[in-house]
């Protein structure tokens, strides 16, 4: 049932050991929270707008927070799940800053 690309992953991480395993279930963890803070944000932007958004604004949004999170992913892993979850939380709602490119 497993994902090619991810059974690859797995039987790196399980011949690497334990600790490699708990920190890819960790970011794994980490990143499904993290979509559903984007998610969620996502949503109150699109209430909030005056206008219809549709899939390219969505896209965009996604673009743009995630090249501020990659930032922040090059730092220390330990802290950058709070950093991203605080900088989502913090995007701004306004129509201008989701329909920027």
């Amino acid at each position: 049932m497993c994902p090619p690309d991810s059974l690859v992953r797995w039987a790196a991480v399980a011949a690497d050991g334990l600790d490699d395993a708990r920190n890819l279930i960790d970011d794994e963890i980490a990143e499904h929270a993290l979509t559903r803070r984007l998610m969620t944000r996502w949503d109150l932007a699109r209430r909030a707008a005056p206008m219809a958004l549709d899939s390219r604004h969505f896209v965009a949004f996604c673009e743009r927070i995630y090249a501020i999170l990659d930032e922040v992913r090059r730092g220390p892993r330990a802290g950058w799940q709070l950093d991203a979850y605080q900088i989502v939380d913090a995007f701004p709602l306004t129509v201008p800053s989701l329909l920027a490119s």
